[in-house]
């Protein structure tokens, strides 16, 4: 992925049997979703001031569906999950 542009600029198939394990488990997530990754990520950022996001996964924690954030700053970084 481009990350200045967002597009996707390269496409590489699931090889590892643990890779698609998770992406199945991320699928499984957004379908129950009600929001978009992009919404939680926006959401974490506004509510962790100077942080930027470099990563969001989403899972099920609980029987709902989340998303895993990791943010930084400076030399400081830490998670936080948002609902979808």
């Amino acid at each position: 992925m481009d990350h200045k542009t967002g597009k996707i600029s390269k496409v590489e198939p699931i090889t590892e049997a643990d890779d698609l394990k998770d992406a199945k488990k991320q699928a499984n997530a957004m379908a129950k979703a009600k929001s978009t990754l992009a919404d939680a990520v926006a959401k974490a950022v506004k509510a962790n001031s100077g942080y930027r996001a470099v990563s969001a996964a989403a899972e099920i924690e609980a029987g709902a569906a989340n998303a895993d954030v990791g943010l930084v700053k400076g030399s400081s970084a830490k998670y936080v999950d948002e609902k979808l």
